[in-house]
């Protein structure tokens, strides 16, 4: 279901596809188990299961294929190359292993062809995951980031990866919030704000309530215009921080036909910029 949601929506960050993660480990461990089963029952009439058909090749054909589909996935970027040759031995070994299995061929054998063949499949995800330790491939505290990427990914501004620290407010957020506090009188929300972007370095700063209008990305119907303004009628909001970066919506119309602009001086900052400060204290009262 997630593979579903994800292939057909547009706008996920890289981090979310870690939910498939559980059934993709789910998926090949049973994979294995099968593979192996019927691998094995090839040379075990006594088992009563059929021991002259193909299906025994399920297993070698399966390492192969997934170590094959990992460096197909690598291959862009060259994440981790210099385990090419390592994950070709190994796969080699088992299946090579596995495939002349015969009546006189030891169990440890075999074992240590499964082994080789298993090591094949993991030794590039493994790369990847380790990818995670290091700085240049972690990205962000807020968007986390493991391989396949290359540097290059990294080399556009874009992508580059936010070294500023959790809980750290700049000199901009530190005077609105000293510019809201002061202007405080008991209302429940400190600041209104357009989409979740905008209160996320306040929210860090100062542990007051924030309305995340729009949510995440700021089309969310909530709240609406009438919710709004019963909120500011019944003194449980008086702030409100819009932003050109988010689409209009009806509540934020509504704020800017109610309610009075605040000069970006007032909560030291030069220029409005993509910001403007609204006061709706004198709204509906």
């Amino acid at each position: 279901m997630h593979t579903l949601v994800f292939s057909a929506s547009n706008g996920n960050h890289a981090y979310y596809t870690a939910v498939i993660a559980p059934a993709l480990a789910a998926l090949a461990g049973g994979g294995l188990a099968l593979f192996r089963s019927e691998y094995e029952a090839k040379y075990e009439p006594e088992s009563g299961r059929e021991a002259g058909g193909r299906r025994h090749l399920a297993l070698p054909a399966g390492i192969v294929l997934t170590a094959v589909w990992a460096l197909v996935l690598d291959w862009p970027t060259r994440f981790v190359s210099w385990l090419l040759p390592v994950v070709v031995m190994l796969a080699l070994c088992g299946v090579v292993g596995l495939w002349s299995r015969g009546p006189r061929t030891s169990p440890r054998m075999i074992q240590a062809a499964l082994a080789a063949g298993i090591a094949a499949t993991l030794v590039v995800p493994a790369g990847w995951a380790v990818s995670g330790l290091d700085p240049l491939y972690a990205g962000a505290a807020t968007s986390p980031m493991a391989g396949p990427v290359g540097k290059s990914y990294y080399e556009h501004p874009r992508h580059a990866p936010r070294r500023r620290g959790l809980g750290r407010p700049n000199a901009r957020d530190t005077a609105l919030l000293d510019y809201l506090t002061a202007h405080r009188h008991g209302e429940k929300y400190l600041l209104a704000t357009q989409a979740a972007y905008t209160a996320e370095p306040l929210l860090r700063a100062e542990s007051e309530p924030i309305l995340v209008m729009g949510g995440f990305t700021g089309s969310t119907p909530f709240p609406t215009a009438q919710q709004l303004g019963s909120l500011v009628a019944t003194h449980q909001l008086r702030y409100a921080l819009l932003t050109t970066q988010r689409p209009t919506t009806p509540a934020t119309t509504w704020v800017k036909s109610h309610c009075t602009h605040i000069r970006p001086t007032a909560y030291g900052r030069h220029t409005d910029g993509s910001f403007a400060l609204y006061d709706c204290g004198n709204s509906q009262r």
